[in-house]
């Protein structure tokens, strides 16, 4: 991974919540937009209230999107609960890490962090938070 895009992207943290609401909504707008295009529906929203668009987020699914970012907020320890709670809502199984792990990725959030610079090899070594 380019050591440029660890620097600039926010990372998620495993000891506190650093996940702004905004953020976390876009994070949920983001899986539901996955599942429109995937699926036709989106289920994340569903779970929560009846979508009133199945097509696309409008102002009242946006609202839906804000309501569940709110209440995970509110019972995570961190933002590593966050993600996982997340992932359970859309299955917790490998085709719901597909459906989530693009969308943190595509609003620079990694799990990724550079740790030291390898001067044997030129590089940066990289490692899971």
């Amino acid at each position: 991974m380019d050591a440029s895009i660890l620097d600039s992207s926010q990372k998620i943290s495993g000891n506190q919540v650093t996940l702004t609401p905004a953020k976390v909504t876009k994070l949920v707008e983001g899986i539901a937009k996955q599942q429109i295009k995937e699926d036709g529906y989106p289920y994340i929203l569903s779970d929560w209230d009846e979508p009133t668009s199945e097509t696309h987020i409008d102002e009242g699914n946006h609202q839906i999107a804000k309501h569940i970012a709110q209440t995970t907020i509110e019972t995570a320890k961190d933002d590593l609960d966050i993600i996982n709670d997340l992932g359970n809502q859309v299955g917790g199984n490998d085709s719901a890490a597909a459906t989530l792990n693009p969308v943190p990725n595509q609003m620079n959030i990694h799990y990724a962090v550079r740790d030291f610079k390898d001067s044997q090899q030129g590089h940066d070594m990289t490692s899971k938070e």
